[in-house]
């Protein structure tokens, strides 16, 4: 082998291939039928043994510079699966694909993908294979949403989003992507927090730049200085490109949030580059932009995870998904300043019933009051 051959070439074909892992492309008719669809399935003779060929591709959904994904039928059960492919050269961009994996298979979270298997096809690129799934983007729900009522209704859906997060930081995970294009909702009321693309483990031992592989195959995965995330959910520290935690999640929890209930992405009237730069300063979103009939209990849990200041936010995500469950128990919500006033409109409703016998108690003594003076007067 020449001695300026590129390691990750010379990974790829050290490593053997999974034989046959996916046959070539046939009809619809002869593969797994989507419903809307009628051909027979040509299965397995036993799910125990599965041929070489074991996954039929049938639908590319998507592709980008780095990879794709495909829809394939898994001939041994019977089922559609999803398969990720990486089409990366660089060892950078193969380490990266690897960590995601990893990282992906220990979020054992009903709202986060299960990665059900993982491989080599016969050219040596690696893959993972993971549950085919139904759904829109948050996006698009709060796009369609024709009422502040109809987008409020949908923050019950982003708490799955929101424990899915906590679960990660439990694990000492962060996600550092989190935004409504990343967050599926399914049919039947599913929601999964998608693209971990670029999540990291905290407890890695240098955060600054985090090294993957052998002697000659050092990889700089997390550089100090590049900021990585979405323009308008970047916290600000994670816009200043310094190294971050779960705080950094929260933020950008509190700014999908902010989008839910107001409908536009913070910062959404500027460049991207202007958005990062707003963000690196510390600057707020506008609030204003959020309706006056939201409740002011969500207004103030988004203002709390947008804090400039890492200090000011929730300490991880299941703080934030603690508040948001007060505020649909009807209880008191941590990161509102509650008025006198406000306390005591929430007493009465709470208390209705005896609110109004006491009132209507009070009633009663003042009418008999009344009467017994005007008859010691007569």
């Amino acid at each position: 082998m020449p001695e300026d051959s590129d390691p990750a070439d010379r990974t790829k074909r050290e490593v053997p291939a999974r034989k046959g892992w996916m046959a070539p492309t046939v009809d619809a008719g002869s593969i797994a039928p989507s419903r809307d669809e009628t051909g027979p399935i040509k299965l397995a003779i036993s799910v125990f043994d599965p041929p070489e060929d074991r996954f039929v591709e049938k639908t590319e959904l998507g592709r980008g510079g780095m990879g794709r994904v495909v829809e394939a039928i898994d001939r041994a059960l019977g089922r559609s699966v999803a398969i990720k492919q990486s089409l990366a050269s660089a060892s950078s961009d193969l380490a990266r694909f690897e960590r995601e994996v990893r990282i992906t298979a220990q979020l054992q979270h009903p709202s986060v993908i299960p990665i059900l298997d993982v491989g080599r096809d016969e050219e040596g690129r690696p893959f993972y294979i993971m549950r085919k799934i139904e759904g829109e983007p948050l996006s698009t729900r709060v796009e369609a949403a024709a009422t502040t009522r109809d987008r409020v209704a949908l923050v019950a859906s982003l708490l799955g989003a929101v424990d899915a997060t906590a679960y990660a930081h439990a694990h000492a995970i962060i996600h550092r992507d989190i935004k409504p294009w990343n967050i599926l909702l399914g049919p039947f009321g599913e929601t999964l927090l998608i693209d971990w693309g670029i999540a990291r483990r905290l407890d890695e031992t240098d955060v600054d730049v985090v090294a993957i592989g052998t002697a000659d195959t050092n990889i700089a995965l997390t550089l100090h200085g590049v900021a990585q995330g979405t323009p308008g959910f970047l916290a600000p520290e994670q816009a200043r490109g310094e190294v971050v935690d779960a705080r950094a999640d929260v933020y950008s929890l509190g700014a999908t949030l902010f989008y839910v209930l107001s409908g536009k992405v913070p910062f959404g009237r500027i460049e991207a580059s202007e958005a990062i730069a707003f963000a690196a300063a510390g600057e707020s979103p506008d609030f204003t932009w959020i309706p006056d009939d939201v409740p002011r209990e969500l207004t103030a849990i988004a203002a709390k995870a947008l804090a400039p200041e890492p200090r000011d936010r929730y300490p991880e995500a299941g703080a934030m998904a603690a508040d948001l469950r007060r505020f649909f128990a009807g209880q008191l919500v941590v990161a509102h300043d509650y008025s006198t006033r406000e306390r005591l409109v929430r007493w009465l409703r709470k208390h209705r019933v005896a609110a109004t016998v006491t009132a209507l108690a009070l009633v009663a003594i003042a009418i008999v009051s009344v009467v017994s003076i005007r008859q010691v007067l007569r």
